[in-house]
């Protein structure tokens, strides 16, 4: 101690100050370089990860600031103070002060980030997936950091990281892929997520013959549902549930589409080389648009301007909804009923069924522009509202997630039965996956894929609806009824 006091009385102050800064710019350094570097990471999980960052951010500076540049600086400045005058019980008890006051404090961060953090965090413009992105780092990374400083410190650094540590542990946010490495996804049951009920239980049903396979929702609150055995389609009021009327349609109709500009909904029709245009306040067929080939699935682009129909000739069909016209076709590998859209209406992707394969089609040019290798049968796609993952339900057994920028599955969860239909909540945060062999729903947390609930509905569930505020489900079973599940 004698030697650096005498270094830093009478030796050359150039010199003193650089071998007091070294250590901490490098340490400065290191720290740019790992937020730059996370920063690198996180971006190519997408743009609602880099947002649920950002709205960490504030918070986790001010925590910082507090711990090294408020209560540390001043921690920091008292014991140096004490140990310049030789009172080292002094400094000794500052010290153990200096933990006390850093657990306060990482409390009341703590208690009130939970508390208080969603709202905070929906004031500072949070919605969506960005919103929970938020939560993720904590679950996903809070274990390890916790073990990692465990370990023993410094006396003095310890007091100037225990603030800002512990506040990280449980509140620093940062983002995971939406699941683990592809394999069995485990089967535990954390916490949901803060904010969002759990769908859970059938509610209410109502019969429906001729075979319901589709259901949707209108922008007027109804429901519609396809009856393939009946050549009808049926239109049901929700509360409470029950048939309002039925409309009829071309043999066989599979799947509903509605456009909320226009009291009008399409409906393809298996043996039928057309499309069906339904006039839902006038309740009846009103025209027919054909196409090459039986149509089979069909989605809307967002902004309305065209119909995607797949059709038993394996072609990808754009339509024009309001010159009820073919406009252009491409070809994709053995098209069946199932086919989403991106967000953005950039892309389309279908399913190929037996191909084992889901392929990514130009919405303009109609050209395949990637193909995702899945195997066993695929079945039902949807896509997530940032348009960062596609979701693969799989009649082998499986769940696929595939990552759209990088074009990599994200992750795999086994049910050991046909997946069949899928939805997403409306805030994103779960995934509803039909089985069609078990007679049940599953509600998987999407932060994690986390088996929320297993929801028996019996007979084989087809396609499922989910209502824009959220709170209730529809699923249509083959066997005979409709499901609202809340």
């Amino acid at each position: 101690m004698q030697v650096d006091r005498s270094a830093l009385l009478h030796g050359p102050i150039a010199g003193t100050l650089l071998g007091l800064a070294w250590p901490i710019l490098v340490v400065l350094a290191l720290q740019t370089f790992v937020g730059v570097a996370e920063t690198w990471f996180v971006s190519f999980l997408g743009t609602s990860a880099v947002a649920g960052v950002t709205l960490v951010f504030p918070v986790f500076m001010l925590m910082t600031m507090m711990s090294n540049g408020g209560i540390g600086g001043g921690v920091s400045s008292a014991v140096a103070r004490a140990i310049g005058a030789g009172r080292m019980g002094d400094a000794d008890a500052l010290a153990a002060h200096a933990v006390v006051v850093a657990a306060v404090f990482g409390a009341v961060f703590s208690i009130g980030v939970w508390v208080g953090g969603r709202a905070l965090f929906e004031w500072m413009g949070g919605r969506g997936e960005a919103l929970g992105n938020v939560w993720r780092w904590k679950e996903a990374m809070g274990p390890l950091r916790e073990a990692a400083q465990a370990a023993p410190r410094d006396d003095q650094v310890w007091m100037h990281l225990a603030l800002a540590a512990g506040n990280r542990v449980r509140h620093s946010a940062s983002t995971t892929p939406v699941g683990p490495p592809v394999g069995n996804v485990a089967r535990i049951a954390p916490a949901a997520v803060p904010g969002h009920r759990v769908i859970q239980t059938v509610s209410e049903r109502v019969p429906v013959g001729g075979s319901p396979g589709d259901v949707t929702l209108t922008a007027s609150g109804d429901a519609l549902v396809t009856r393939a055995h009946a050549a009808a389609l049926d239109v049901l009021k929700l509360n409470p549930l029950r048939v309002s009327h039925t409309i009829r349609v071309s043999p066989v109709p599979t799947r509903i589409v509605t456009n909320g500009r226009h009291p009008w909904a399409y409906v393809t029709s298996q043996f039928g080389e057309a499309v069906c245009v339904v006039d839902l306040e006038r309740r009846q067929q009103i025209g027919l648009i054909h196409v090459p080939g039986h149509s089979m699935g069909a989605v809307m682009a967002p902004d309305g301007s065209r119909l995607y129909v797949t059709t038993n000739q394996d072609r990808l069909v754009a339509v024009s909804p309001l010159q009820r016209i073919a406009l252009s076709s491409g070809p994709i590998p053995l098209g069946i009923p199932q086919v989403t859209v991106h967000p953005s209406g950039r892309w389309v992707f279908a399913s190929n069924w037996r191909a084992g394969t889901v392929v990514e089609v130009d919405g303009r040019t109609l050209e395949t522009t990637r193909r995702f290798e899945v195997g066993g049968i695929a079945q039902d796609v949807i896509v997530s509202a940032d348009g960062q993952y596609l979701y693969v339900a799989n009649e082998s057994g499986w769940l696929d997630v595939i990552h759209l920028p990088s074009g990599r599955r994200a992750a795999r969860v086994n049910f050991g039965t046909a997946a069949f239909g899928l939805a997403l909540s409306a805030d994103q945060a779960y995934v509803f996956v039909g089985l069609l062999d078990a007679g049940r729903v599953i509600v998987l947390q999407r932060q994690g894929l986390i088996e929320r609930a297993s929801i028996r509905t019996g007979g084989r569930p087809r396609l499922i609806a989910v209502h824009p505020k959220g709170d209730l489900v529809l699923v249509a079973n083959e066997h005979g009824w409709v499901d609202l599940l809340r």
